[in-house]
């Protein structure tokens, strides 16, 4: 059992929930596990409610069917129509060939969980996640990470349920993904790596100049992380900390609340450090969706919204394919 207690887990607020309000499911229905998969990201699309006018989403949480396998469960945002209505009646194995390609747009992170986390979520009662109108999304794609260590035969039906309303808030409340995924950790070692949101980056796309509020994060690493910093850096210099867990736990992964408000203003720096411990591998771990690869990646949940869902550190491919001498790029997530 692990406790964390530098930084609160979401609290269970007591909100008074405005007497319009209404839910809406997103569940994957019937997902096979198969026994030969220790690592499986399964993905499908599903439709937000048809509205006229805008709403907030203002409270979700996950439905957990199979907490034995779930690693994480993400609805990311898709803003694009999606015309095809056969995509939305099967699933598909993510980021492989089989996979649509309009599922690849869709990138944003809107609802999320994470092993060892709380199922439920309310949202600060400033904001709300919009959802109605031509600029909103239209549709989500769940991604669910199964990690079948005991590699075993499951049927699954996980997703999120969803309350939203008209009743709008102040402010429309966004998640910036910051970090990095493509890395190579060495056997047999302790061993650092940085991902950078840049000040070039904030400078362009944080444009209020009172900046943006981030009211909670999660950090996230598989199996080898150890300790997770993400620095908050302004004019070169550290200023504070958007997140920090020197004692970071693969099986508790909570969104962490912040007792006051931080401010990213334009120019700022968001710069994510992780610490590995591959003293127990014998060969290199690379950055990755299997639970035996490694991410470093710290999500800031904020108010107001910007158009920009990730600030993070990235290897062109071109890059990715010189350093491994390949040919060609298979994903492989099993």
């Amino acid at each position: 059992m692990s406790l964390h207690l530098l930084d609160s887990a979401q609290p269970q607020q007591v909100i008074d929930m405005p007497p319009d309000v209404k839910t809406f499911d997103l569940i994957m229905p019937n997902v096979t596990v198969p026994a030969n998969k220790s690592t499986l990201y399964w993905c499908q699309i599903l439709a937000v409610p048809k509205l006229t006018s805008k709403h907030h989403i203002i409270k979700y949480a996950a439905i957990i069917d199979k907490p034995q396998i779930a690693h994480h469960l993400i609805a990311y945002g898709c803003f694009q129509s999606i015309t095809n209505a056969s995509l939305y009646n099967t699933g598909y194995e993510c980021y492989t060939q089989s996979m649509p390609p309009e599922l690849f747009n869709c990138w944003e992170t809107t609802l999320g969980w994470a092993v060892g986390g709380d199922e439920l979520v309310h949202l600060p009662p400033e904001a709300g996640i919009s959802i109605g109108t031509r600029e909103d999304v239209q549709f989500f794609k769940l991604e669910m990470h199964y990690n079948n260590a005991d590699k075993k035969d499951w049927i699954d039906q996980s997703g999120f349920k969803v309350w939203y309303t008209p009743t709008l808030r102040k402010y429309d409340a966004g998640t910036l993904t910051t970090g990095a995924t493509v890395q190579i950790i060495p056997p047999k070692s302790i061993f650092t790596t940085h991902g950078i949101c840049s000040e070039e980056c904030t400078r362009k796309f944080v444009t209020e100049p009172e900046g943006l509020r981030i009211f909670a994060y999660v950090l996230h690493s598989h199996l080898l992380g150890r300790k997770i910093r993400a620095r908050h850096v302004r004019k070169g210099v550290q200023i504070g900390w958007f997140g920090k867990d020197e004692n970071y736990n693969f099986n508790y992964q909570q969104i962490r609340m912040f007792n006051s408000e931080k401010r990213l203003l334009p120019g700022d720096a968001v710069i994510v450090e992780c610490v590995y411990d591959s003293s127990e591998r014998e060969l290199n771990t690379y950055g990755g969706l299997s639970t035996m690869n490694e991410m470093c990646l710290a999500f800031l949940f904020y108010y107001p919204r910007i158009k920009m869902s990730g600030c993070a550190s990235l290897v062109p491919a071109q890059n990715q394919v010189d350093i491994f001498n390949a040919s060609v790029v298979v994903a492989d997530n099993g």
